[in-house]
């Protein structure tokens, strides 16, 4: 178009608004969009990024209370079982007139095992005798308690030493106690099973308990007592009190029927009412913290009362005017216990700081915009200035000292344009052949450019960083961190804002969950100087697919970053190739690097597997084999081949069952290792041949190994030689076969009596001539020696006794005679031969031969 027309049209256009002008309105415009857009934004996510937390931190303290009662309220009934059984089997009695040592020490180590515990007591149904052990709060010393007979049915309390044995006696509770009357006790009974009891409070004033409690029966089902564990609520609430996580957030559980159980708020589940002398349940309708009244009539209002909640729920509502985030789960066991536990919080305990952040945010943003428009006007009249500069200069060149290829006939600012435009267009030809000089110059540099490697444990501690990453950080690797302090020790926050990165959006964190993460949305600020980084992160796994460490590559991009603005000057599409291409080369290159890493240390990892195993096999003092699906050995120890004589090349490779298998033995053997491929685990007994032609007895135990695809790979089986083991229990076979028929055949009763070094007592054996003597069966004896006692005449009791004690003291043996009363009322005259035997253990061991004749007179 020539210059003469299209000046002329120029000319005709409407009144030009300053260039000046629209620069300015368009600059501010796109940051009042940006600011405002970001701002709202900002503000959203915040709002969902905290509910998600506030969430996720409610669940995980659900999870740890659930945990802790689950711990502590299993260890209670195993205690319970634990006593029952040592009951069964005569270790300890519900006979509890006098004192029992070994009783007292057995319940002691029980209590010094289970930390949770606060009494363990036994009760008697017999009179209503009491034994048990506490645990003092305040020094958590270990006390003994006992009310029988003894101490006239008062409450006595004792110190014990660091054996468990009962010391000094500390105090004495006024009044009786008897077991049968407590909640503990009688609840049981009327249960007839192992229960929960019902929450009520201890002697103490403000202490709560609950107890299991199992009762005791005989073999022909007669009640012999209750055994129980009490746990204090008072410590639940202690340890719900240090777990509170907000600063007004409340945990409380609750039973069914709505009665508090325990709190974070330490309020108490007892409150005394007007008009009652005994305080009652405080139900949590009724609680006089705010939060926890508020939460429990929500959940209670939803479900219809508090038995409908029949699984974990997180849930989310208003109540006058605030939100709540609130969690309950239904919490129960096999013995009866069935209880919810809710944790409330407030929303406005998380969102305090999101509302500042939001004020600063607008503040911020009103600060930015007065900033960007200042910035705008000068960037303006930065802009215009040259343009009116060369829009002069071409008017000079129309005057006759220009160029004659310009077709500029007209003087105004269009006209001036088109030629600043020519001269631009051959100023960009000369730059674009610059710019790629540099771009070559550019990839050159990436390809050989070395990029900051770290690499951390699933735990947020570093193990390794190179040198290039150490110069990024400034740092170097800093260990014994964890995920939370990732982004603080490195200084990491969300490009262009103030904001530490997040874990949950971390690149450490997806690796964690097996991700590969890819992202250039973090700076990295250290002495005051922002760094953009590109990250990429890759988990590494074992063989069992769990993530072992997470390597994570990055650079520090300012100079791609400030390439990139360069390049946008002048052509947009150019900075998308550039930026794609050294996107490509820093993947290229971390995927080379990461494969190498992961590479070596599985290989490492492979063979350390491989040469523990060998040694734990080769050095085991039994036998291992491996033998494949069919029969072929694979593999057998050292301890295996010099038992049986032969080396491993005579076996590897051949048939098990025809190298190690007597003939008739093979038939069963062969359907258990049908049974082995079919993936079933195996323990049986069968004889190997030896080289030279003898046998050994192996127990065996069998098991399937399967491959990737879980198909059958190989048997791999261990043994234990047991012929040693048969032979001894033969023999001890034969010799108590032996003894029994002789002490059938000898003339007069013959038992063994041992004296503990506690001052306890056994009836170890007595010959059945026992039910002709004294008219009871052995095992009656047995169980309790104190029947032989029972049926002494009074008046030979302490000679009897001063016989056996001077023998005892002496190891001397001695004849003596004394009188007896038998159920049927027959009196008669006994005479014991006794040889005292001292065992390695302590033990005093009395061997009697007893003989006797019925009369009312001795003679």
């Amino acid at each position: 178009m020539p210059l003469s027309r299209f000046a002329f049209q120029t000319v005709q256009q409407p009144t030009k608004i300053p260039l000046r002008s629209v620069l300015v309105a368009s600059f501010v415009l796109q940051i009042v969009a940006a600011v405002g857009i970001v701002g709202y934004l900002s503000f959203r996510n915040g709002e969902r990024a905290v509910e998600e937390l506030a969430q996720e931190l409610i669940a995980q303290t659900g999870k740890r209370v659930e945990e802790q009662l689950t711990t502590v309220l299993e260890n209670t009934h195993w205690v319970n079982q634990l006593n029952a059984e040592a009951i069964d089997r005569a270790e300890l009695n519900l006979q509890l007139e006098t004192r029992q040592p070994r009783a007292e020490k057995f319940l002691w180590q029980q209590m010094r095992s289970f930390k949770s515990i606060q009494w363990i007591s036994l009760g008697s149904q017999k009179s209503g005798e009491y034994l048990g052990i506490w645990r003092n709060p305040k020094d958590n010393s270990l006390q003994i308690i006992a009310a029988n007979k003894s101490t006239n049915y008062q409450s006595i309390y004792y110190a014990t030493d660091k054996k468990g044995t009962r010391t000094a006696k500390l105090n004495a509770e006024p009044g009786t106690y008897d077991v049968r009357v407590r909640p503990w006790y009688k609840e049981a009974v009327a249960a007839n099973k192992p229960i929960w009891t019902s929450i009520y409070q201890g002697f103490t004033p403000g202490t709560v308990f609950i107890a299991a409690s199992q009762p005791i029966r005989d073999r022909n089902g007669k009640l012999l007592g209750v055994c129980a564990v009490d746990l204090s609520l008072s410590e639940l609430q202690q340890y719900l009190h240090r777990l509170k996580f907000s600063k007004t957030g409340q945990i409380f559980a609750i039973e069914r029927s709505g009665l508090l159980v325990a709190s974070s708020s330490q309020e108490s589940s007892f409150r005394k009412m007007s008009g009652k002398q005994e305080p009652e349940r405080l139900n949590v309708l009724d609680s006089e913290t705010f939060v926890i009244r508020t939460a429990a009539k929500y959940l209670y209002e939803k479900f219809g009362g508090f038995s409908n909640i029949q699984q974990r729920q997180q849930l989310k509502f208003s109540r006058d005017g605030a939100e709540y985030f609130v969690e309950v789960l239904p919490f129960s066991d096999s013995n009866g216990l069935n209880w919810l536990i809710a944790i409330a919080v407030p929303a406005s305990d998380f969102m305090g700081q999101i509302n500042q952040n939001t004020r600063s945010t607008i503040l911020l943003c009103a600060a930015a915009l007065l900033l960007s428009t200042i910035v705008g006007a000068l960037n303006a009249r930065w802009v215009t200035l040259p343009l009116l500069r060369l829009n002069q200069a071409a008017k000079d060149i129309a005057q006759g000292e220009f160029d004659r290829t310009v077709a500029v006939s007209k003087l105004d600012e269009v006209g001036s344009l088109a030629q600043s435009f020519n001269e631009m267009a051959a100023q960009l030809k000369k730059s674009f052949q610059a710019l790629a000089q540099s771009e070559e110059k550019f990839a050159k540099l990436l390809e050989s450019l070395p990029v900051g490697v770290i690499a951390l444990t699933p735990a947020g501690s570093a193990i390794f960083m190179n040198s290039m990453g150490a110069e990024i950080t400034g740092k170097g690797a800093v260990a014994n961190t964890t995920p939370e302090e990732l982004s603080e020790t490195y200084q990491l926050y969300i490009s262009g804002t103030d904001r530490l990165y997040p874990i949950e959006d971390s690149p450490f964190e997806r690796a964690v969950m097996g991700k590969e993460t890819f992202l250039e949305d973090m700076d990295l600020r250290r002495n005051g100087k922002v760094i953009p980084l590109q990250v990429r992160s890759q988990p590494m796994f074992d063989a069992e697919g769990n993530v072992i460490y997470v390597l994570i590559v990055f650079q520090d991009i300012t100079a791609r970053k400030q390439a990139e603005q360069i390049l946008a000057d002048y052509n947009r599409t150019l900075e998308t190739e550039v930026t794609s291409r050294t996107l490509e080369l820093a993947q290229i290159n971390a995927r080379l690097e990461l494969e190498i890493e992961e590479r070596q240390q599985a290989e490492k990892i492979v063979r350390k597997e491989r040469d523990f195993n060998l040694k734990i096999i080769e050095n085991s003092p039994i036998f291992f084999v491996a033998i494949d699906s069919e029969g072929k050995i694979l593999l057998a120890n050292e301890c295996m081949l010099e038992s049986v004589g032969y080396t491993a090349a005579e076996v590897i490779g051949q048939d098990y069952l025809a190298t190690f298998v007597p003939f008739g033995d093979r038939a069963g053997l062969h359907s258990i290792f049908e049974r082995v491929t079919a993936r079933e685990q195996t323990v049986n007994e069968h004889r190997i041949l030896t080289k030279c032609g003898d046998t050994l007895l192996v127990e065996w135990y069998g098991t399937p190994v399967l491959d990737e695809n879980s198909n059958f790979n190989f048997l791999f089986g261990f043994g234990i030689d047991i012929g040693d083991r048969k032979q001894a229990q033969i023999a001890l076979q034969k010799s108590e076969a032996l003894f029994h028929k002789l002490a059938i055949t000898v003339p007069g009763e013959l038992y063994i009596f041992v004296q503990h070094p506690d001052g306890s007592v056994k009836m170890e054996y007595i010959s059945p001539l026992c039910r002709e003597i004294q008219e009871l069966e052995p095992e009656e004896i047995q169980n309790n020696s104190a029947l032989l006692y029972e049926q002494m005449h009074p008046d030979d009791r302490a000679s009897h006794f001063e016989v056996i004690v001077r023998s005892a003291a002496n190891l001397e043996p001695f004849v003596h005679q004394w009188r007896i009363v038998t159920a049927s009322g027959k009196l008669k005259w006994l005479q014991a031969h006794s040889r005292p035997e001292l065992r390695e253990n302590g033990d005093i061991a009395f061997l009697r031969n007893m003989r006797y004749h019925v009369t009312d007179t001795h003679s």
